[in-house]
């Protein structure tokens, strides 16, 4: 069932990012962990194992590219990624095995794994966190609390509210089901007002530019063949599609 839940997991992760892009997958992320960091069924080391085991076609999908730079590479850093799931499932197991507080020590659990790979060790990996794709919700009011908390803030405001769902579904009782459901509702509600208040006005006067950012789409094997020759041909080319832009009017 760890295995399972982990190639779930994997699921919505992939359709969470890019090139899918379906940002309210972020909130079915955590869900799949949570279940199995909050079950008995297994010894906290062999739900990590498995489960990571299940999270690795995530990791794999994502970073497909690196095979394209360094094939053997992209084994060991699927390893090493799938390993922060492992870490979670095993911390946050015990955790709630001795602590019970799902509710508070899923999220906290599962924003410090984030925390200590974006930013901890080896200089951190801060790529495909789970606040990233709710920059794609409306107006981006889900990922607008990150400018006064940070990143990990959404983060945590994600898993916390994807906590209380699995609380509220798991409740054996109405009224500890109505209540863990209440907060759930109270916690987005809350969200949602503070992103609204916090998107940036839209200026009544003075004058606006407009910034256009251009990503060539250079494939990463290039990186590694690319002579100077090469390169000083592509930025002519890509001086000249500048150019071409900046004098259409139609921009």
């Amino acid at each position: 069932s760890a295995l399972i839940a982990g190639v779930v997991h994997s699921l919505f992760f992939i359709l969470a990012f890019a090139p899918f892009s379906f940002w309210g997958f972020a909130f079915l992320i955590p869900f799949p962990l949570f279940i199995i960091a909050k079950s008995n069924k297994l010894a906290p080391s062999r739900r990590a194992f498995w489960g990571a085991l299940g999270c690795s076609p995530a990791w794999t999908w994502t970073h497909l590219w690196v095979g394209d730079v360094s094939v053997a590479g992209l084994i060991p850093l699927v390893i090493m990624l799938s390993f922060y799931s492992f870490m979670f499932l095993w911390i946050a197991s015990h955790l709630v095995n001795k602590l019970g507080r799902a509710a508070i020590v899923l999220p906290i659990a599962w924003v410090g794994i984030e925390f200590f790979r974006g930013s901890i060790l080896w200089g951190g990996y801060p790529w495909y966190l789970i606040s990233h794709p709710l920059i794609d919700s409306p107006l981006g009011i889900l990922a607008m609390p990150a400018s006064v908390g940070g990143t990990y803030f959404v983060s945590f405001l994600c898993a916390a509210y994807c906590s209380l769902l699995l609380c509220a579904i798991s409740a054996r009782s109405s009224k500890d089901r109505l209540l863990a459901g209440s907060k759930a509702g109270g916690l987005f509600t809350l969200w949602i007002t503070v992103g609204y208040i916090l998107i940036p006005s839209t200026p009544t006067d003075g004058q606006t530019i407009r910034v256009a950012i251009i990503q060539p789409d250079i494939p990463q094997d290039s990186h590694l063949d690319w002579t100077v020759r090469q390169r000083l041909r592509d930025w002519y080319t890509l001086r000249d599609i500048t150019q071409s832009a900046i004098d259409d009017p139609q921009n």
